[in-house]
């Protein structure tokens, strides 16, 4: 019965990603933030939106992943650090420091070089809060 419930919830609340409404996107952002608590497989659809139109669907997303120490996720985090959207790129930097681990260690010191300075300034303190523990260590 349990996974009976958990698939007529997925079934209910999958097709919203594709929504024409970002608030209708951001509120199953935040549904699949409390859902991934009680089934991981959520986190891939977190993933998912990270590839969203609405800037703010993509930072919940980060962070949901951020806060459960996604950390396999964390590859598609680079790139971001380096987008013109510096809202984007500094939520990325700020996941990564709280993902950790070496690939996120390694693009934080490459957003050191970045030409925003509020980008530097966030993987300064990216860096400075790093938890290594997580994921990786550094070598």
């Amino acid at each position: 019965p349990a996974a009976q419930k958990d698939a007529a919830i997925r079934e209910a609340l999958l097709p919203l990603a594709h929504d024409a409404s970002a608030p209708v996107r951001l509120a199953l952002a935040e549904a699949a933030a409390s859902l991934a608590e009680a089934d991981p497989a959520w986190e891939e659809h977190v993933a998912a939106l990270l590839h969203d139109d609405d800037d703010w669907v993509r930072v919940r997303a980060m962070e949901t992943l951020a806060e459960r120490r996604a950390t396999r996720f964390a590859p598609q985090f680079i790139p971001l650090v380096q987008s013109d959207n510096t809202l984007l790129a500094i939520k990325a930097v700020e996941t990564l420091g709280r993902m950790g681990g070496q690939a996120a260690f390694h693009a934080l010191l490459a957003a050191l070089g970045n030409p925003n300075p509020d980008i530097q300034a966030a993987a300064e303190r990216a860096l400075d809060n790093l938890d290594t523990t997580a994921g990786e260590v550094r070598s």
